[in-house]
């Protein structure tokens, strides 16, 4: 289990409403580490293609569009 997985757990056994309830079931199953593995995901590839396009822009295997393309991986991030 990971700490929010813990805390999921700490929220059922305190829970006073279904609603909470469902909400701490929801954390318990790891729903927030599975979301937060997605964003580090997209992120470090986002940094990747940002850092090979700034160390080596006169490469040919290096696509000059790269910081459109982490932006495409990124909105979904910064959308939440």
């Amino acid at each position: 289990m990971d700490l929010a997985e813990v805390e999921g757990l700490a929220d059922l056994i305190d829970a006073e409403t279904e609603w909470q309830r469902h909400a701490a079931l929801r954390q318990t199953e790891g729903v927030l580490g599975r979301q937060a593995a997605i964003w580090r995901s997209a992120l470090i590839e986002a940094a990747a293609l940002l850092e090979a396009e700034i160390d080596f822009p006169e490469e040919e295997d290096v696509p000059g569009a790269s910081g459109r393309r982490a932006g495409e991986i990124l909105a979904p991030v910064l959308a939440g």
